[in-house]
């Protein structure tokens, strides 16, 4: 049963990524202007000092994970019904590829972001 529970949230993550990358894809494409905001939106969200990277919803407070009895919840059941994986890994390779799609180059490392909205930036 839970890992029902988990592939359906995991299909539905994966219907609001697309949606998203949809939006951003038109942005740019309308705008291009956007494209470093976005890249920079990016850098923002996969950089992290505790391997937990940012989401939406955590910006404001009390945020979505704060308002939760335990925070450390989600984290501690993924590693313990998946354990081994790394579960940030596969969503940091798909950001840096629509990344790359949207730049026309080529971003493998969140460390190649900071270069990037650099040389788009306009003067």
């Amino acid at each position: 049963m839970l890992g029902l529970i988990f592939k359906t949230l995991a299909a539905d993550e994966l219907r609001h990524a697309a949606c998203y990358a949809s939006y951003l894809r038109k942005a740019v494409n309308n705008r291009p202007e956007c494209l470093p905001d976005i890249l920079r939106m990016a850098l923002w969200m996969l950089r992290t000092t505790n391997d937990a990277p940012k989401h939406p919803t955590m910006i404001t407070e009390p945020s979505v994970v704060s308002m939760l009895e335990d925070p450390e919840y989600t984290s501690r059941m993924l590693n313990m019904y998946l354990p081994g994986r790394d579960h940030e890994g596969p969503m940091q390779r798909r950001v840096l590829a629509l990344m790359s799609e949207l730049s026309g180059e080529r971003l493998e490392k969140v460390k190649d972001l900071l270069p990037m909205i650099r040389s788009t930036q306009v003067a």
